[in-house]
């Protein structure tokens, strides 16, 4: 039979066997926890340094970047004035369309309407004594008159033309060549200008004459009625007094 004591130490020491080998598990367990975190630190450092020379070595290059920004300003700079000067361009031609397309219309109309233009006896629509600014319809009307007179006289030879023209007498030239001659020289340009219609015109001419006010009323009314109230008043008097 074994002592107490020695068994106590049996399961003492045997216990103790079990508990450092589960002791030297862990320790190793934790050992190996601490390495895995530590190189992953490590690496972490490693990396984020590699990746940072990287980027600003080969991606994110300072000076390179500034080259580059500065070449696409000088770009957008080109292009803006390629814009700007397209835009000047196009505003002056749509200027000068616009300016051209208003005279064109002013001109029709003042052709359309030289009529209205002020006489030596009689003043235009447009020129009336109100206006202290003479208006500039007048004139563009004027000027059209002017214009539409100068087209409707006949061409003229130029003397050039006339020394050109050799020395025949009318006896010696034939009766078709005399009468083409008379007729191309004697032949006046169409008549221009707007006119009514003749059904507007024979109304106009149709139309009753409309009598003024003085035409209708005697030049002598107003004296033959205060003549005729005062004969009243004279014959409803009760009683004459000097």
């Amino acid at each position: 039979m074994v002592p107490r004591n020695s068994n106590s130490m049996l399961h003492e020491t045997w216990r103790g066997f079990l508990g450092r080998r589960e002791y030297r598990k862990v320790l190793s367990e934790a050992v190996i926890r601490l390495r895995i975190e530590m190189y992953h630190r490590c690496a972490t450092k490693i990396q984020s340094a590699w990746r940072g020379y990287l980027t600003r070595k080969y991606k994110f290059n300072f000076y390179a970047r500034n080259v580059y920004l500065q070449a696409l300003k000088e770009v957008g700079q080109c292009i803006r004035e390629r814009l700007a000067e397209y835009e000047a361009d196009s505003q002056e031609k749509m200027e000068v369309q616009l300016e051209t397309e208003t005279k064109d219309r002013l001109w029709q109309w003042a052709k359309a309407n030289h009529y209205r233009a002020s006489t030596f006896s009689q003043p235009g629509i447009y020129n009336t004594r109100r206006n202290y600014i003479p208006d500039p319809r007048e004139g563009l009307l004027r000027a059209a008159g002017k214009m539409l007179a100068q087209e409707c006289i006949p061409s003229r030879v130029k003397w050039k033309e006339i020394k050109r023209i050799p020395p025949t007498s009318a006896v010696e030239t034939p009766m078709a060549d005399r009468k083409s001659f008379t007729n191309s020289e004697s032949k006046l340009p169409e008549i221009k200008g707007p006119f009514r219609p003749r059904s507007a015109v024979r109304r106009w001419k149709q139309t009753p004459i409309t009598l003024s006010l003085r035409v209708l009323s005697d030049y002598f009314s107003l004296e033959k009625a205060r003549q005729a109230q005062s004969a009243e008043e004279w014959i409803n008097r009760v009683h004459d007094e000097p």
